[in-house]
């Protein structure tokens, strides 16, 4: 979808972002007023106390702020690895040029394989982890790249960096740590219940020139702005936090273990997020706007009873879905045993608040202003009954 997506990033977060101190801290009582916790009052001389002010000074306006990692002494070692492993590695200083022109695929994924790291056929290993940095720039890709087991992407927090996905771009994401053997009928790199330690922080993923029915695929990605993101399989942690996801059919389709999800948003998607399965997620400070489905639950567990592949449990809590027709929609209430249980949700200007997509019943009506303290179902089986839903 064209537009500016970091525009609306910044609108969206504006608009629902906290207005108050929300934890109830109290005051520390032996700290002196900094200026940061609240407000302080200056003393009246304050001006005759900073030497040679006077009313004519004006603003300059200063470079952006400089990462303090970058130019820090690096001594992080790994102490099971080889001598001279890098723990820390900056992709500039593999070839890679950051201009948005020059394919920068190979020198990024050389930036992060080098070292003999866990990757084809290693499982999973602790000896071998990286942090690699991305400065500013962009960075054009024509194909994955590859986070190895125990790896962080580490973007310039000041300024991020652009991940910019080339027209003729070929992978199942512009980030990808679940990679398939190519005609290794669908065997992978990772354990999926062994697929653990990635994070990814503050980045912008660009694939408006690629196929518009792709999605990028990310682990634990923090502070982002781009247009899809895929989790099909993989083990427990937290993925998305924060994160924007603007445009596409879907925002987010996830599928995994034992996830927690938080401070995620979604606006002008066709389904802003779908689960396929799950063993258990939690869903906390969720943001939908604007979108044709907020959130869907589904499955592939077919029948009443079935124990096949589906979504195990999904608890959504403290969100917002606004302006989206079908708030939540599900295909599995009452047909496995799936529980999904929505607390402190509301819902604004949504035509069904929580629907089933099977039969074409409405749950939860919705309305212009639905606030669902608690609402759930689940089947369960007792001694005088085979099952039931509540």
């Amino acid at each position: 979808m064209p537009g500016n997506h970091s525009l609306v990033a910044a609108q969206i977060q504006e608009k629902y972002k906290l207005k108050g101190n929300d934890t109830n801290t109290p005051p520390q009582s032996y700290v002196r007023p900094n200026g940061l916790e609240g407000y302080i009052v200056y003393p009246e001389n304050m001006q005759e106390v900073i030497t040679g002010w006077n009313d004519s000074f004006t603003l300059e306006k200063r470079a952006a702020q400089q990462y303090w990692m970058i130019d820090m002494a690096q001594h992080g070692v790994s102490p099971f690895a080889p001598s001279g492993y890098k723990v820390w590695r900056n992709i500039k200083d593999y070839g890679v040029k950051g201009d948005g022109v020059t394919d920068d695929t190979a020198a990024i994924n050389r930036a992060i394989s080098d070292g003999n790291r866990c990757g084809d056929n290693c499982g999973s290993s602790t000896i071998y982890p990286a942090v690699v940095h991305f400065p500013p720039g962009n960075y054009l890709v024509s194909s994955s790249i590859i986070q190895y087991y125990n790896t962080q992407f580490l973007g310039d927090p000041y300024d991020y960096p652009t991940i910019v996905a080339a027209a003729s771009f070929v992978g199942l994401g512009v980030f990808s740590s679940n990679v398939y053997h190519e005609g290794g009928n669908g065997s992978e790199w990772y354990l999926n219940t062994n697929n653990f330690l990635r994070s990814i922080r503050n980045f912008k993923m660009d694939i408006r020139r690629t196929d518009p029915n792709a999605l990028p695929k990310t682990t634990k990605p923090h502070s982002r702005s781009f247009l899809g993101h895929l989790d099909e399989n993989g083990s427990g942690g937290f993925p998305p936090s924060p994160q924007l996801l603007s445009g596409g059919i879907f925002g987010a389709y996830f599928a995994n273990q034992q996830f927690t999800t938080s401070h995620l948003a979604s606006v002008n998607c066709k389904t802003a997020l779908q689960v396929h399965w799950d063993w258990a997620w939690t869903m906390q400070d969720v943001i939908i706007e604007s979108c044709m489905n907020g959130l869907v639950v589904t499955g592939g567990a077919g029948g009443p009873g079935s124990t096949g592949q589906s979504v195990g449990s999904l608890l959504l809590l403290g969100s917002i879905i606004a302006n989206t027709p079908v708030g939540i929609s599900t295909s599995l209430y009452g047909r496995n045993s799936t529980s999904l249980l929505v607390q402190n949700t509301g819902f604004f200007n949504v035509k069904a608040a929580i629907s089933e997509n099977v039969e074409g019943k409405v749950l939860l009506p919705g309305g212009n202003e639905v606030m669902v303290d608690s609402w759930g179902f689940e089947f369960f089986v007792n001694s005088t009954d085979r099952g039931g839903i509540y």
